[in-house]
């Protein structure tokens, strides 16, 4: 059989893709899995393979790898050049990106439901999308809690679990947003809580979130094998990557293996602690396979017993400890470990129920009235007699506020033509009351007098169009009160309990004697068959006690073209004993995941009556912002109003009831007004020569009459 690798549809041999004799695959425990290729020549050259494109190894018919590429090596010295190329298995995922958790900002949008959902992913007309976004979590009777918008249509949107809802239900519509804080061992949801997850699931959860970090399809979770793995340690805060987050979660199972199964597309990666692990057997006796070994026993990590002594404090104040044992505690060899577990950092304090107030002045936006622009923008005008509001003045959305991010739709004001002036919209109203960031254009003429007088025709005329951006509710001005009912408020976080488990756990994986060494098989062909995740066995030797010690497989190295195979086993380099209490001190070091509740739900809103706020989450931003766009303006005196201005390559001169017009480019000039309209052409007119009206006598039927007559002077 021969190796061949496949990339882009293409598959051939390695010789054939032009690398030379050294390939070597590389697998490791809880790293990145690595096909290193040399490729000899000029370390300028081309190479085949895109940075992140995708190959799958194969010997015979049998997928043994699959990996991404990575930017070449190129090295040049002396005679000797060349580009070697890395491919690293799915695991490399992990460590590429920041783990993130969707947390709830309280931005919440109601929207009256219309039609049925059945089953599927499927499109629902809604009343109102106004506001709501792809990845909001839609929360209402019969929705699943981890339905989510995919996307969103004209009127409907698409969501992204099953469901049965039907009729005229209102569904809430919950935004969050991603914060690099992670709750290990804790899967918020928007709305609905905290869900406490194992090892196993918060491991499942940690794999998703990289693989739709990098667009999905490229690694799946596959199982945890072990009784660890059903543990539910006190949720902690965590800051890294996938690969940070996963060997935190793997902390509780320290002698955990990784697996990558890369017969699956794309790869699985599972779990194996050493009891629960596959087991593989080599047979001593066969010289011709095994060319070296090194076997020798760890009972310098062998424990009888566990003790761990919790040390915590009630809600109330009371010191309490707790012991988690586990085997033999009486004799020498047990482990030790005291942990100061965190306590109700702030009580919770029952508080009577109160009422809160909040005032809230507001003032109509009138964009069509002369006075309201004379009020609120600045036209450097004396009084609002000289405003005259033209057509097509727009009220709408400010599109270019970060409150009204994602809306489509700008004339959707959902009744804000309020302007707050003062106060805020509380957040414990109730659905009526909303708040926007609206913006007003307006087209005005000015009339800005020379003296103060006002002299009649002694004025300019100024056209300005003008932007004005403010807050705006549906609110008016008024007093607005809230009663908190009776309850506890002020608490953050219950006391930590102590973890179910952990010692026993250790006990586990620390009272079987372990083996540690390598073995060197080499044969026509690698022995392909051995990854870490397994337990290996010698058989056929005098220590009768090798063909049942179940060594952990760390590492496995293939030479693809000598056949030779490297297998490294024993535990796993943190597994002595004092890098047990190192385990345990880090764990203690760890801060426990404060306020999940809020997290999910989003903070108090004083208990308000459905818990949900209907307005952005940003303050009101007060004021007005004020921008002007265009400016024209023309002296005016007694003798009339003449305003000259250009557009479109065209000049345009108006008294308001005769228009010339003259378009420069094709030389043009039409004159409209009263009824009347003429077209001069100015290329037919002799050079040095002007065009007028001349008052001409002609004769009609015997009768004498004057005609205006447009004619040219001599030049």
């Amino acid at each position: 059989m021969s190796w061949t690798l496949e990339y882009d549809g293409t598959t051939k041999t390695l010789s054939d893709w032009g690398a030379d004799d050294s390939a070597e695959l590389t697998l490791q425990n809880q790293t990145p899995g690595a096909l290193t290729l040399h490729f000899p020549g000029m370390m300028d050259d081309a190479v085949p393979f895109a940075y992140k494109g995708k190959i799958i190894l194969r010997l015979g018919d049998e997928i043994i790898f699959r990996g991404i590429a990575m930017e070449p090596e190129r090295e040049g010295e002396g005679e000797q050049e060349g580009i070697t190329i890395r491919f690293v298995d799915v695991w490399w995922y992990l460590t590429v990106g920041t783990i993130t958790q969707t947390i709830n900002d309280r931005g919440q949008i109601t929207a009256s439901r219309t039609g049925t959902l059945t089953s599927g992913s499927a499109a629902v007309a809604v009343a109102d999308i106004t506001g709501l976004a792809v990845g909001m979590t839609v929360v209402g009777t019969g929705v699943p809690s981890e339905t989510t918008i995919l996307s969103i249509g004209t009127g409907t949107f698409t969501m992204s679990a099953n469901a049965t809802v039907s009729g005229d239900e209102t569904l809430r519509f919950l935004a969050g947003i991603q914060t690099s804080l992670y709750a290990l061992f804790g899967r918020l949801r928007l709305g609905n809580g905290v869900l406490r997850r194992t090892i196993a699931e918060t491991l499942s959860d940690i794999i998703a979130a990289c693989d739709a970090h990098h667009g999905g399809g490229v690694i799946q979770f596959g199982a945890c094998h072990g009784d660890a793995f059903a543990l539910l340690p006190q949720p902690i805060d965590i800051q890294g990557t996938f690969d940070t987050a996963a060997k935190a979660a793997l902390g509780f199972a320290p002698d955990a293996m990784s697996y990558v199964d890369p017969t699956t597309n794309p790869p699985t990666l599972s779990f194996y602690q050493r009891a629960a692990a596959p087991v593989k057997s080599l047979a001593f006796a066969d010289e011709s396979v095994m060319i070296s070994q090194e076997i020798r026993e760890r009972r310098d990590l062998l424990i009888s017993g566990v003790r761990i002594i919790y040390h915590r404090f009630l809600i109330d104040g009371t010191p309490v400890t707790t012991w988690d044992t586990a085997g033999d505690t009486s004799g020498p060899g047990v482990l030790q470990v005291e942990m100061q577990l965190y306590d109700a950092t702030r009580p919770p304090k029952a508080v009577p129920a109160v009422t809160e107030q909040q005032w809230l002045k507001s003032v109509p936006i009138n964009q069509t009235d002369r006075d309201w622009w004379f009020d609120n923008a600045d036209l450097g005008v004396d009084d609002s007699s000289g405003i005259i509001v033209g057509s097509g003045t727009v009220l709408e959305l400010d599109p270019n506020a970060p409150e009204n991010a994602g809306v489509t739709d700008l004339t959707d004001l959902n009744g804000c033509t309020n302007r707050i002036v003062e106060g805020n919209v509380p957040g414990w109203l109730n659905d009526s009351a909303h708040l926007r960031y609206v913006r007003v254009r307006g087209y005005l003429t000015l009339q800005i007098w020379h003296d103060d007088a006002h002299t009649p025709g002694d004025y300019d005329v100024v056209k300005r169009r003008i932007t004005l951006s403010c807050a705006a509710t549906d609110l008016g001005t008024n007093l607005y009160e809230n009663t908190i009912v009776a309850g506890y408020v002020d608490g953050t976080f219950d006391p930590e309990n102590p973890p179910i488990g952990v010692a026993a756990a250790i006990l586990a994986a620390q009272s079987v004697l372990q083996y540690q060494g390598a073995v060197t098989l080499i044969d026509e062909e690698c022995a392909t068959g051995y990854w870490p995740g397994q337990v290996l066995n010698v058989t056929g030797a005098t220590q009768t006690a090798w063909a049942t010690m179940n060594a952990q497989v760390q590492g496995v190295t293939h030479r693809l073209q000598t056949g030779t195979t490297v297998i490294t086993f024993g535990p796993a380099e943190h597994l002595a004993p004092q890098d047990y209490l190192e385990i345990m001190r880090r764990l203690m070091r760890w801060k426990p995941a404060l306020d999940l509740a809020t997290r999910a739900n989003g903070p108090s809103d004083s208990g308000g009556s459905d818990g949900m706020v209907h307005h952005p989450a940003t303050q009101v931003r007060f004021g007005i912002q004020q921008s002007d766009n265009v400016q024209r303006q023309k002296d005016v005196d007694s003798t009339g109003s003449v305003e000259r201005t250009t557009a479109s390559g065209k000049q345009v001169m108006t008294d308001g009831t005769t228009t010339i017009t003259l378009d420069c480019s094709s030389r043009v000039v039409s004159i409209t007004g009263g009824g009347k309209s003429i077209v001069l052409d100015l290329d037919d007119l002799p050079d040095g020569a002007e065009a007028r009206f001349i008052d001409c006598q002609v004769c009609i039927g015997g009768v004498s009459k004057t005609a205006k007559v447009l004619m040219t002077t001599p030049a």
